[in-house]
């Protein structure tokens, strides 16, 4: 997919737009707590107040993570565990976040704004103003998801050496997030919202409907806390390679469908 200038202005306007809207400033909050909030409070947590002789709800997660790997400190262990294996996936739900709130406005904002019939009028087809459309939420949840990576990577450390007097091994897993998995759910989730998008009456309708496709994320990792099931490197490349594989063949199906008359209802 080549983008042309044209549709560079279009994907320029939009992330110039939802990132003046207050309201979509106050949904950044959401995944800055997950991102920051809880993992600073969890290495506190553990690195503070858990006693390696009484380690409570932790221990059937210490036992699914060490199997019969004999543990020498088992705070440091834990944080560095849960760091690379329960914690990417709640940043996982940064992207999601990030991008199904722009793309919800992305087609029925314009018929709020009444904007939207100019826009058919320019000299792109509908299949380039579609890919404008996806382009410009796929920026704004790439961006937003390495920034927050790049925030909460010092202040994570900061708040391991102030309690434990170490620091985090980040492994594998985090490039495997950040590079495969992140983009590809993303994109998955863009295309099946800015669809949603052309049919929906109002921008609330449209992002009401983008709201359960967090909550597989989020059940997988409270399976973790669990202790029902560990995240590894092979798994996420499984999963990054699934939702590759569903973007692509999404992508083809919804462009094919959007037309003028379908976006003019």
């Amino acid at each position: 997919m080549l983008i042309n200038k044209q549709q560079m202005a279009i994907a320029q306007k939009d992330i110039q737009a939802i990132t003046k809207d207050k309201a979509y400033i106050s949904i950044l909050l959401v995944p800055f707590i997950f991102t920051i909030i809880m993992p600073v409070g969890l290495v506190i947590g553990i690195g503070l107040f858990l006693d390696p002789n009484h380690l409570g709800d932790f221990e059937s997660m210490l036992s699914l993570f060490s199997g019969s790997l004999v543990v020498d400190n088992i705070q440091e262990f834990l944080i560095n565990q849960l760091m690379n294996s329960a914690i990417p996936l709640f940043f996982l739900m940064t992207p999601i976040m990030i991008a199904s709130t722009g793309a919800a406005s992305s087609f029925v904002g314009e018929k709020e704004k009444r904007t939207l019939e100019t826009l058919l009028y320019s000299p792109l087809s509908v299949e380039k103003i579609f890919q404008a459309k996806v382009l410009s939420s796929f920026l704004l949840s790439m961006a937003f998801t390495i920034c927050s990576f790049v925030l909460m990577v010092p202040i994570i450390q900061l708040a391991s050496r102030l309690t434990m007097g170490t620091f985090i091994t980040f492994n594998l897993n985090w490039l495997v997030t950040l590079l495969i998995v992140a983009p590809t759910i993303s994109l998955f989730s863009i295309i099946l919202i800015v669809s949603g998008s052309a049919k929906a009456k109002t921008v609330d309708e449209s992002f009401q409907r983008s709201a359960f496709l967090v909550l597989p994320i989020l059940l997988i990792a409270i399976g973790q806390f669990a202790g029902v099931m560990l995240i590894n490197l092979w798994l996420l490349l499984g999963v990054g390679i699934f939702f590759g594989i569903l973007s692509a063949i999404f992508w083809k199906r919804v462009a094919d469908k959007f037309t003028y008359e379908l976006l003019l209802r």
